[in-house]
């Protein structure tokens, strides 16, 4: 049954059809973009611009805009020039590994070993887990969806008198958080620093002359908000969320962290990704191609530190 709604548009597109030509561009010999358009990109991400249909007027513009179709949910939406997704973006990074437990985002080797009693290197060096270490992850750097072995745990015995009190300590923990902070290239050096990790009472220390620090944290810590210096510069720690510089997002997290914003970090690559590439390529002696070769992957994780 046709709607207001639809009665209304038919009424409107009437109207529009009994306009002459001269009236139809009679305001504007140009019609106005709905938005501007971005700059143009040199490279494979570059796409030309849309362009309005000539002699439309803001009127028919409207109308146009008015009597779209709704866009239904799960409905792809058209790419346009500014999400363009870039051929030089190589392919996507695979999950990797066969065993039983699946990774989510913001674990590590570090998390499992805590969650299942076990030394780190132990789950790492298992020879179960060889397809991960082939596959160039990182002990505290894996993908989503890739899936490792935890061996059962062994007994072991340790002698000791009856009646008698025994304490026993558990290595591997805790883990240690390692930084290096620096405000436009500048290390944060000699600086006091304030953080907290999962709501735990803060822990105090200060930088070094490099701007580094090192600091005791558990190994199935997942987030922390860290203050440094006079001027309270803030910055929030996802711990656990770095992906393999492999996959898209391990790139665009790396280059965010490095300040060549690149505006997302979710394996979307568009034109502002292409851009922050290009800086660091630049910026590090490397061809300046937008693609994510292996030189520019050696060199990202190089100066990430993972």
């Amino acid at each position: 049954m046709p709607t207001e709604r639809d009665g209304f548009s038919r009424s409107l597109a009437e109207q529009l059809a009994r306009r002459t030509p001269r009236e139809a561009g009679a305001s504007s010999p140009r019609a106005p973009s709905a938005r501007s358009a971005p700059p143009a990109v040199e490279g494979p991400t570059a796409a030309p611009a849309k362009r309005q249909p000539q002699g439309l007027d803001e009127f028919s513009r409207r109308l146009s805009t008015a009597t779209r179709p709704a866009k239904r949910i799960g409905e792809a939406a058209p790419l346009d020039a500014t999400t363009e997704t870039s051929t030089a973006a190589a392919p996507r990074c695979a999950p990797a590994g066969s065993g039983e437990r699946l990774i989510r985002q913001g674990d590590c080797i570090t998390s499992v070993a805590r969650e299942s009693g076990h030394l780190w290197q132990t789950i790492w060096n298992d020879p179960a887990n060889a397809e991960l270490r082939a596959a160039g992850r990182d002990p505290n750097v894996l993908l989503p969806h890739d899936r490792v072995h935890v061996p059962p745990p062994r007994p072991k015995w340790e002698p000791g008198q009856t009646e008698t009190r025994h304490r026993f300590r558990r290595r591997g923990e805790p883990a240690v958080l390692s930084l290096r902070l620096l405000v436009r290239d500048e290390p944060l050096a000699n600086q006091p620093y304030t953080l907290t990790i999962d709501g735990c009472p803060p822990s105090e220390g200060s930088t070094d002359p490099e701007g580094k620090l090192r600091c005791n944290i558990p190994g199935d810590a997942r987030r922390g908000r860290l203050f440094v210096g006079e001027q309270r510069h803030e910055f929030v720690l996802e711990l656990g969320h770095m992906d393999p510089v492999e996959s898209l997002t391990g790139v665009q997290k790396r280059l965010l962290n490095l300040g060549y914003d690149c505006g997302r970090t979710d394996g979307e690559w568009d034109r502002r990704s292409d851009a922050a590439l290009r800086r660091f390529q630049r910026a590090h002696a490397l061809p300046e191609t937008g693609t994510l070769d292996e030189a520019t992957r050696r060199k990202l994780r190089e100066q990430h530190g993972s």
